[in-house]
């Protein structure tokens, strides 16, 4: 089994703190990690599994993007990356990771720094191939920590099979970068254990089977029904913000409170709706004990002794 070659990034950074082969470590630091990121975050949106924060990274994934720092070229403050490289596959060895995820971190470098470049000349706010709001936000911070360290910061990226990509960022061009954030209000319906109540501030804590708490404000009016339901499942309703830039919700804006009744996942933002056997009821349907009941009240056992005594008539027939 052999290793195939490598994908390589160099990033090289300029400004009027930066001597030739001195790279302040913070800076070196912060856009590693951002880089890092970002080709982590590309490489799920390839594989179908975006979002900012959508679970633990795999461990395959987490092989296939590890980005490894091997110099500091001289006389510069360029820092060589160096990108795993896909595993060569023999015959007959089932043990190594599908080929759409060994060569996952060379596409996902390829698709993170063509975005960059992307970002780098458009006018536009369309968000690049192989990007969502979530890669788009890593692209804003990596522009803000140019803009605050007034630098300007070239990745260069070459996959083995893949032509060179470079994209440049610097302080004058960071509002392109920028996640064009829009919030609009939703109605949500919550249901979860009501486990806290802060009186200062107004708010209420539901605590689901899974998922974090989901935090409500509500108003002073509903304090003592509140109070009377604290570790009881309740279900709530009312209006968030939603940014539908990065799709996180703000606070929800609680205006109906009330003991749950109904068997339903818990955090989880719907509008609740009748149940199946709640609809039965209503349309005087119920359970079938004979399947004789399927058939046409004009059916006649004859009919069948007929039907089959035709189709053995024509078989003779041939």
């Amino acid at each position: 089994m052999s290793e195939a070659a490598p994908g390589t990034m160099r990033i090289a950074v300029e400004g009027e703190r930066i001597a030739p082969g001195k790279l302040p470590l913070r800076d070196l630091r912060r856009i590693g990690e951002l880089a890092q990121q970002g080709i982590e975050r590309t490489a799920r949106v390839l594989m179908g599994d975006p979002g900012a924060a959508p679970g633990p990274l795999p461990e395959a994934v987490r092989e296939a993007t590890e980005l490894l720092l091997v110099g500091i070229e001289r006389g510069s403050a360029v820092a060589l990356i160096e990108l795993n490289p896909p595993m060569e596959q023999e015959d007959g060895d089932d043990r190594l990771l599908p080929l759409p995820v060994r060569d996952l971190g060379l596409r996902a470098m390829d698709h993170f720094v063509n975005g960059l470049h992307q970002l780098e000349v458009s006018e536009g706010g369309l968000i690049p191939e192989g990007w969502d709001t979530s890669v788009v936000e890593i692209a804003e911070k990596l522009a803000e920590a140019a803009s605050e360290r007034r630098l300007r910061v070239t990745f260069k990226a070459k996959g083995p099979a893949t032509p060179e990509r470079i994209a440049h960022i610097e302080p004058e061009a960071a509002e392109r970068f920028r996640v064009r954030h829009a919030t609009v209000r939703r109605r949500r319906t919550a249901q979860g254990e009501l486990v806290a109540i802060d009186l200062e501030k107004a708010r209420l804590d539901l605590k689901g089977s899974k998922g974090p708490r989901v935090q409500c404000h509500f108003g002073l009016e509903m304090l003592d029904q509140a109070r009377h339901l604290v570790g009881e499942t309740v279900m709530v309703s009312g209006e968030e913000e939603v940014d539908l830039a990065s799709n996180r919700s703000g606070r929800l804006e609680v205006d109906t409170l009330k003991l749950s009744t109904q068997q339903v996942l818990p955090d989880e933002a719907f509008r609740l709706n009748r149940t199946a056997a709640e609809q039965a009821a209503e349309q005087g349907i119920r359970p079938l004990t004979d399947v004789a009941e399927f058939a046409s009240e004009d059916f006649q056992a004859s009919d069948v002794n007929d039907f089959l005594q035709a189709m053995s008539e024509l078989r003779s027939s041939e």
